[in-house]
């Protein structure tokens, strides 16, 4: 969504596994929104997809307070609600000490605007349009059927089936509206 730039990544062939630390570069790069890069980094970190938006602000520490040789951990929410400590380098704790001190007031102050509220959110990353934490929608398809989820949520009624009681949308019976003009 609004991304200005967009990323070739060159991988040669029979080669799986990890991207380069150039090729994770030129993706964050190619993000513009400070916060969502910022989750793309910890992916790189080895979070899953629904952990950049547990981290919570005053659980991460700062540049200033981590130590040069390491190694740094902070803590988020893991599968399951179980707590995880990956490790965080001094570089990546910069940025986020930037985006903590340039970007996020702003977010905290549109986020009490909007929630008629004093309280500060908790989550380090905040939505630029209304300051609530970051979220991931996953699309996950099955043959003919999609069903769209929360990274990290469980279906509710999911009967191991692609039904529309488990959530799943059948692409084959989907009906459109037409008004002429």
């Amino acid at each position: 969504e609004g991304y200005r730039a967009s990323v070739v990544l060159t991988v040669p062939p029979r080669r799986t596994g990890y991207i380069t630390p150039e090729q994770q570069a030129a993706i964050c790069a190619a993000v513009p929104d400070e916060a969502k890069r910022i989750a793309i980094e910890m992916l790189f970190l080895g979070l899953r997809v629904s952990e950049p938006e547990t981290v919570i602000e005053h659980n991460l520490i700062s540049s200033s307070q981590a130590t040069a040789a390491g190694p740094n951990y902070f803590a988020v929410t893991g599968k399951g609600n179980k707590p995880r400590s990956p490790e965080i380098d001094l570089e990546r704790l910069r940025r986020i000490d930037n985006y903590r001190l340039i970007e996020r007031p702003a977010r905290v102050a549109t986020f009490k605007r909007l929630n008629g509220t004093d309280d500060e959110p908790a989550a380090l990353l905040l939505n630029a349009k209304n300051g609530n934490a970051l979220s991931k929608t996953m699309i996950y398809r099955a043959g003919n059927h999609l069903r769209v989820l929360k990274a990290g949520d469980k279906p509710e009624g999911n009967s191991g089936g692609t039904t529309r009681r488990g959530g799943w949308l059948d692409l084959d019976r989907v009906r459109l509206s037409v008004e002429p003009h």
